[in-house]
C-alpha cells in the first residue's frame, strides 16, 4: 500500500497528459516492476506499541527516470524499439533572447462633419408716452438672428504590436538533451545541421535569421516556404527522415536574487511533423510552456533552464508519439 501510494504521488508530480495516459494503460506492468524502477525507504511515523494493530509509516521514494522511459518504450507495442529503430528523426532547436524592440504609436484618424443652420424672426415694439403735454407715439421694427451648429465625429484607431528583434544561437546542451531523450526512446537521431550536409537545403544562417526577425503576424514557428524547403531536404534521398521537429526556447527574463544567485525563465515551443507523407502532418506539439531554474549567475541559470526545458519537452513529445503508435 505504501509503495503504491508513493508511486501514485510520483505519477501526479511527473506526468504530462500523454504520459499519464500511458501509465494508466500499463498500470499492472508498472506495479510489477516498482522495485526495479524505484527505491523506497520506510520510516516509522509514530512510536507505536508492539501489539498495535494499525500503524503509520513515511515512505521516501526515488525513481530512475531513464529506467521508466525505457520501460514505457518497451511496453509501447508497435511503437517500441523494434519499430522506432527504423524511424529516423531530425530536429532543429534554437534559443533566443530579445535584443531590441520597436513600439509603434497608435495612428488615430478622425472624420468630422459640421452642420450650421440660421433662423430669423421679426419683432415690432410699440412705444407710447407723453412729454410736456405732447403726445409721442411710434414703432420700432427689429430682427433677431439665431445660429445653431452641430458637429459629428467618427474615426478609427490603428494599433500595431511591438516588434522584437532577437539574438538567436544554438546550444550544445540543448542539442545533447534532445538527442539523448530521442535516442533513449529508440529513434535514429540526426540534427538538421547534419542532414543538410548530405541533402542540400536551407542553411542554419537562414533559419536563424527567420527566428531572429519574425514577422509581426507570423503565427507559426517557421514561415511556410522556409519550412517546406527544410522538410524537402529532410525527405530527400539518401536522408529519408521520418520526423521533423522544430523547437524554440525563448529566454524571457533573468532575475537577480538577494543572495547573488539568478533565476531565469524560459518558454518552450515545439512542433513535430510526420514527413513521410506527401503532405507533412503535425503529430505532436507543445504550445509555449514556461520553465525556471536557479544558478550562481545568469549564464548558469539560463543553461540549466534551457536544458531542463528541452529534456522535459521532448520527453512529452515522445509520449505523444507513443500514444499515436509512432
Amino acid at each position: 500500500m505504501a509503495k503504491e501510494n508513493a508511486w501514485k504521488r510520483y505519477q501526479a508530480q511527473n506526468s504530462s497528459g500523454a504520459r499519464a495516459a500511458l501509465f494508466i494503460s500499463h498500470a499492472e506492468s508498472f506495479r510489477a516492476k516498482l522495485d526495479e524502477l524505484c527505491s523506497f525507504e520506510f520510516y516509522d511515523e509514530y512510536s507505536m506499541p508492539p501489539d498495535a494493530k494499525r500503524f503509520s509509516v513515511r515512505v521516501n521514494a526515488s525513481c530512475n527516470q531513464g529506467a521508466i522511459d525505457a520501460t514505457l518504450n518497451a511496453l509501447s507495442g508497435a511503437a517500441g524499439t523494434a519499430r522506432a529503430n527504423s524511424l529516423p528523426f531530425t530536429f532543429v532547436f534554437l534559443a533566443r533572447r530579445a535584443s531590441d524592440s520597436t513600439a509603434f504609436i497608435d495612428k488615430v484618424t478622425i472624420n468630422a462633419k459640421s452642420t450650421t443652420g440660421t433662423s430669423s424672426s421679426e419683432t415690432i415694439a410699440d412705444m407710447a408716452g407723453s412729454t410736456d403735454g405732447a403726445s409721442l407715439g411710434g414703432s420700432v421694427e427689429g430682427a433677431t438672428v439665431t445660429t445653431s451648429a452641430e458637429t459629428q465625429t467618427k474615426g478609427t484607431v490603428q494599433k500595431r504590436d511591438t516588434q522584437f528583434s532577437f539574438v538567436v544561437e544554438q546550444s550544445e546542451g540543448v542539442d545533447n538533451a534532445v538527442t539523448n531523450v530521442l535516442a533513449t526512446a529508440g529513434y535514429d537521431v540526426a540534427k538538421y545541421s547534419d542532414v543538410i550536409g548530405e541533402c542540400p537545403g536551407p542553411g542554419l544562417d537562414e533559419v536563424v535569421a527567420s527566428f531572429a526577425n519574425p514577422e509581426p503576424n507570423q503565427a507559426e514557428l517557421l514561415p511556410s516556404d522556409l519550412r517546406r524547403r527544410m522538410v524537402g531536404a529532410a525527405k530527400a534521398q539518401p536522408c529519408s527522415m521520418a520526423f521533423f521537429a522544430v523547437g524554440i526556447l525563448d529566454i524571457l527574463k533573468a532575475e537577480e536574487q538577494q543572495d547573488g544567485d539568478a533565476i531565469v525563465t524560459v518558454a518552450l515551443t515545439i512542433e513535430v511533423r510526420d514527413i513521410r507523407k506527401v503532405i507533412p502532418t503535425a503529430v505532436a506539439s507543445i504550445p509555449r510552456v514556461q520553465y525556471q531554474q536557479r544558478g550562481r549567475d545568469r549564464i548558469e541559470a539560463a543553461n540549466k533552464a534551457l536544458t531542463m526545458a528541452a529534456e522535459d519537452g521532448v520527453r512529452q513529445i515522445v509520449d505523444m508519439l507513443r500514444q499515436r503508435g509512432l
